[in-house]
């Protein structure tokens, strides 16, 4: 096997393969080993287009709307999409289900991914309070002139 891509453990259904820069882990080496492209930071453009991204993960995800045709089509409005999961997180403004919850202030969401968007709300800084003492918050006591 590669450089870290020994398994976890020895079951097949779990996601055995872990990436050491980030913790994701994945079911088998060649997708951890895909994975690890998203590490790999520069600037890549497209061949087809010259839109430029910053790691050849998302290059490589972003050449297939060139070559690879869409397949799966929606039954309720007809949009396609290239990859089944796709379409399975469409179908939910559909639907209106939305199977994912933030722990913070209980909001749902019909995607991980806008889940993880919202999430940002929670990691900034909470706002100074009234009462804070920090020298840029302070009046000055006499007007300006």
């Amino acid at each position: 096997m590669g450089a870290n891509l020994s398994p976890v453990s020895s079951t097949s259904s779990t996601k055995n393969y872990v990436c050491n820069q980030c913790g994701r882990s994945y079911r088998h080496a060649s997708s951890l080993l895909n994975h690890k492209n998203s590490h790999k930071t520069g600037t890549y453009f497209c061949n087809s287009c010259q839109k430029e991204f910053p790691n050849l993960m998302s290059l490589k995800n972003h050449r297939r709307i060139h070559t690879e045709p869409k397949r799966y089509q929606c039954p309720d409005c007809g949009k396609s999409f290239r990859v089944s999961t796709a379409l399975v997180c469409h179908r939910r403004i559909h639907t209106k289900e939305k199977p994912f919850s933030c722990q913070q202030c209980d909001k749902r969401f019909s995607s991980r991914s806008n889940l993880r968007h919202h999430m940002k709300v929670h990691w900034s800084s909470p706002p100074l309070s009234r009462g804070s003492s920090s020298a840029f918050l302070t009046i000055p006591s006499r007007p300006f002139l």
